[in-house]
């Protein structure tokens, strides 16, 4: 008689937590499940832009001291009627505010692995073209590298109002998502040299299409986002090639590990 009388006794505590959080709008933010949001919570954004909403965006995760960003993806082009793969693994960390970024570039032509960690205006970084942990200055590392992560260039473009060609959104109970069409030369200097860099490519690519869609909670935390690039470039033995790029990230506050940061300081300054 005691086991059935806990076991309802544990379901209507249960219940009633659920109801008084749903009451609160406490929202459970995972990387796979949102739990709806208020049909207040939605109306708020009819009263902000798309840019507002990007800005703001960024605003709220300015406020946040550690977090953890993995990035997948594949460039895909035809060599004549060959097909070629590029696969990208990419993990963006903020340790107390200072960017921990590691870049894994494999296919049949290109296995290039880099690593840097910024701290204030000090890049420590280790390339496997040089197969050394060196320190530089962060002008000095754009110089060669070109894009350096930062909380402003954490969606991988340089972003401004006069930047975005159109936009569009999908704001419901269920996501509260929104798409960015961006201008192809302002948002990608820096990133074409990293590109050059670490695609081992012949040239700067030249863009035709930059797409950012981003998904966020209702107090503009960020949950994840999408990156689509078309482009043109020359990579050798491939010659001329038209690529596509596709990107997802997913963004952790909590609940991830470390990487060997303080070890990586140590090769650096060794």
């Amino acid at each position: 008689v005691f086991i059935p009388l806990l076991s309802v006794f544990y379901t209507i505590f249960r219940e009633y937590v659920y109801l008084h959080l749903k009451k609160q709008h406490i929202k459970q933010v995972t990387a796979t499940k949102i739990e709806e949001y208020t049909e207040e919570e939605i109306a708020k954004f009819n009263n902000l832009t798309d840019i507002e909403v990007l800005m703001n965006t960024l605003s709220e995760l300015d406020k946040i001291d550690n977090f953890y960003i993995k990035t997948t993806g594949k460039t895909t082009t035809k060599a004549g009627f060959i097909p070629y793969n590029q696969n990208t693994e990419t993990t963006l960390y903020s340790i107390n505010r200072n960017m921990y970024n590691n870049i894994s570039s494999t296919s049949a032509f290109v296995n290039h692995y880099h690593t840097s960690y910024t701290i204030g205006n000090q890049v420590y970084f280790y390339d496997s073209e040089d197969k050394k942990t060196l320190k530089t200055t962060d002008l000095k590392y754009k110089e060669t590298f070109g894009k350096l992560p930062t909380y402003s260039t954490v969606f991988n473009y340089i972003i401004t109002e006069a930047d975005i060609i159109s936009s569009s959104r999908v704001v419901n109970a269920d996501k509260l998502e929104f798409k960015f069409n961006l201008n192809t030369t302002t948002t990608t200097e820096e990133l074409k040299k990293k590109m050059k860099v670490f695609g081992g490519l012949s040239s700067y690519p030249t863009f035709e299409v930059v797409m950012l869609t981003i998904v966020i909670d209702a107090n503009f935390r960020l949950i994840s986002f999408d990156n689509h690039e078309e482009y043109l470039t020359n990579k050798a033995p491939l010659g001329d090639i038209h690529c596509i790029q596709d990107l997802s990230s997913t963004t952790y506050y909590e609940d991830y590990e470390l990487p060997d940061y303080k070890g990586f300081l140590k090769r650096a300054n060794g």
